[in-house]
């Protein structure tokens, strides 16, 4: 019975021991710099790598699966300024899970991939770091139009991609963010020429 009792309890500090680095992850979140955009403007979704602990964590390499509704939102891009210094960051087409139609791609869907110097890591902060922001230009009105993260996608014929974070030694993700909305307004003018319309009508029914 002492036996058992022991093998117990060791068991369970070791369990405890090994928790808190089990949880030791990087989640990713979205922080849109505009959350209200005109019609016909561009716009950006700063994507951010987030240590899950009070001290910064290393990675060398993310990729990122990514959705959007091209009726309201044309992919354009994506802008490292002010954030990590990457050897390689794009939305490269042709990988091997066939995400990436083109580049950029355009229908729905694409793999953000950003690659560290060989043999060297980038610091995720706990207040987070900036990895790129993906830009897109508004194409119509909505009152709201996510721009999601996914876990994983597979395309037809092709093998399953997944959203990593990495670091020397495998893979270190976390949670994935909530989806990022935008809201579509008319532009001015055309908002302009809607009011004028509506006053013209409200005359001729008088």
């Amino acid at each position: 019975m002492r036996r058992v009792l022991a093998a117990t309890v060791s068991l369970v500090c070791l369990a405890a021991w090994i928790a808190p680095a089990a949880l030791a992850d990087i989640d990713l979140e979205w922080r849109p710099l505009n959350q209200t955009v005109d019609v016909g403007d561009s716009l950006g979704i700063g994507l951010y790598a987030v240590s899950d602990t009070v001290d910064p964590q290393g990675f060398s390499a993310v990729q990122v699966i990514i959705e959007w509704d091209p009726v309201y939102l044309e992919l354009t891009g994506n802008d490292d300024t002010g954030g990590v210094d990457w050897m390689g960051s794009s939305f490269m087409p042709g990988n091997s899970f066939g995400i990436n139609e083109a580049d950029p791609p355009a229908d729905g869907n694409g793999m953000w991939v950003g690659t560290y110097w060989f043999g060297q890591e980038y610091l995720a902060q706990t207040e987070g770091t900036l990895l790129t922001t993906i830009t897109f230009d508004a194409l119509a009105k909505t009152d709201g139009t996510p721009v999601s993260m996914l876990e994983s996608l597979t395309i037809p014929t092709y093998p399953t991609g997944y959203t990593k974070v990495l670091d020397l030694d495998g893979s270190v993700l976390g949670m994935l963010g909530d989806a990022a909305w935008v809201e579509i307004v008319p532009e001015p003018a055309s908002l302009s020429l809607f009011v004028i319309a509506a006053v013209g009508l409200i005359r001729r029914g008088r």
